[in-house]
């Protein structure tokens, strides 16, 4: 016979440092489980505008449970639910969740908002706004912001997946170090005033990775190639992967957009509708 544990419910202290103030949050294709479940929660209500791309759609509570062979069943034995009531939990229909980014790139939804469709039995309302939101397939931002496909192309994917852009910021790191920190004590400095040398771009070249496409793609992804170089140097001077993210956010089109909306009080509460309460 089935077994109902019932509901169980979370409540806050109403203390924090995010109490107060205009907040934007960031999320994408791969944003999951917890952080979709917090996303939901700010959205639901209308504390934060939500920026970026539809999330992934986990909202399953599982238990591992060990198995005599030492293998490990990850048992599925609860729903999260948002305050509104919403499921964030995607469908199944026997497709793998390793295929979801594949999927939505083919189905343009990564870089057309009306390529999302949600059915409107999965209609809600936030709890202070009473904003449409929808639930059955991740949280879908107030914000959409399409992804730049060139991030997914063979030429960026290889760069990336490889590990060439580490090693040779790394090489160009260990014979340069102690210039490099001379000329730029801190972050700002280096961010504001550094040249990418050229001979970086020409090893790559020299490897045979060489962007292809008409000369606007060219120019697009050797942009995108020197940022991403640029970001694994900083990130080696400065010690810390955070370096790295702060490089990558000068071109990230969210990013800009969350600032730009944090920079405009009037435009954050027409996303929210706050005027209308």
């Amino acid at each position: 016979m089935p077994r109902d544990g019932g509901k169980d419910y979370y409540y806050t202290g109403g203390q924090g440092q995010f109490m107060m103030g205009n907040m934007v949050v960031l999320i994408d294709q791969s944003t999951a489980s917890s952080s979709e479940i917090l996303t939901g929660a700010l959205q639901d209500w209308d504390r934060a505008v939500v920026v970026g791309q539809r999330s992934f759609g986990k909202g399953l509570m599982q238990k591992p449970v060990n198995l005599l062979d030492g293998s490990v069943l990850q048992l599925t034995g609860a729903r999260y639910y948002t305050p509104a009531g919403r499921s964030i939990q995607k469908p199944y229909h026997g497709h793998a969740y390793e295929d979801n980014l594949t999927t939505r790139l083919k189905s343009g939804e990564l870089t057309h908002a009306q390529n999302i469709h949600f059915p409107d039995s999965l209609k809600y309302k936030t709890l202070v706004g009473k904003r449409t939101v929808y639930g059955g397939g991740g949280i879908m931002p107030d914000v959409f912001v399409p992804i730049d496909t060139l991030e997914f192309s063979p030429y960026f994917q290889q760069l990336v997946g490889s590990g060439i852009i580490s090693q040779i910021a790394f090489e160009y790191m260990d014979q340069n170090r102690a210039t490099l920190q001379k000329q730029y004590p801190d972050f700002q400095s280096y961010e504001k005033n550094f040249q990418l040398p050229a001979e970086l771009m020409e090893r790559l070249a020299k490897m045979g990775i060489t962007p292809k496409g008409n000369e606007a793609t060219q120019a697009r992804l050797k942009t995108m190639a020197e940022l991403h170089l640029k970001a694994q140097i900083a990130s080696q001077l400065f010690g810390s992967n955070t370096y790295y993210q702060r490089m990558l956010n000068s071109e990230n089109g969210s990013y800009l957009r969350a600032i730009a909306i944090l920079k405009k009080p009037k435009q954050y509460e027409q996303y929210l509708q706050i005027s209308q309460h």
